[in-house]
């Protein structure tokens, strides 16, 4: 008896689990026409597995010195299906800054894991994207989130805000 109320138990706090850290919703969908609205855009084809759609952000020099594969091959570990069933990703913008002809979007990615039966945990990161308005299009002029760089680009500038890890 004592073993079927411990399994209820464990069963009853794995739901509340579930039920806490299941934050997913539909996001309200920003205009594609700013840069904001690009950089959702962007994180939903990744999440979609829109693989196609999020590597069209990327500017022509991107486009250039990393191949779709190297692109695809980035995106393991933040894609549904890639191993991560029991983590939840939750995005946050937090500023647009324009930096010269770019704007510089800042958005918070929490991650949240499951790890029954002892409930879960969270983990916060800032990410930073840089786009430039190209021929009316907001294209990413940096290895965007979750890629880190692309084999033979030269590094990435400082930003004047200061480096975000």
């Amino acid at each position: 008896m004592a073993g079927l109320t411990l399994a209820v138990l464990v069963l009853v706090g794995v739901s509340a689990s579930v039920a806490l850290f299941d934050r997913r919703g539909e996001p309200e969908l920003l205009p594609e026409g700013t840069a904001q609205g690009t950089v959702q855009h962007y994180l939903l084809a990744i999440e979609n597995g829109d693989d196609r759609r999020a590597y069209g952000f990327l500017n022509a020099q991107l486009l250039e010195t990393c191949d779709f594969q190297h692109f695809r091959d980035s995106l393991r570990g933040v894609q549904p299906g890639s191993g991560s069933r029991d983590q939840d990703l939750r995005i946050t913008l937090l500023d647009a800054t324009p930096v010269d002809d770019a704007v510089e979007v800042m958005v918070r990615v929490t991650r949240f894991r499951l790890d029954p039966p002892f409930g879960g945990n969270e983990y916060s990161q800032q990410e930073r994207f840089v786009l430039e308005q190209i021929d009316g299009s907001w294209r990413f002029t940096i290895p965007p989130w979750p890629m880190r760089r692309c084999p033979d680009l030269a590094p990435e500038p400082k930003s004047p805000v200061g480096e975000v890890r």
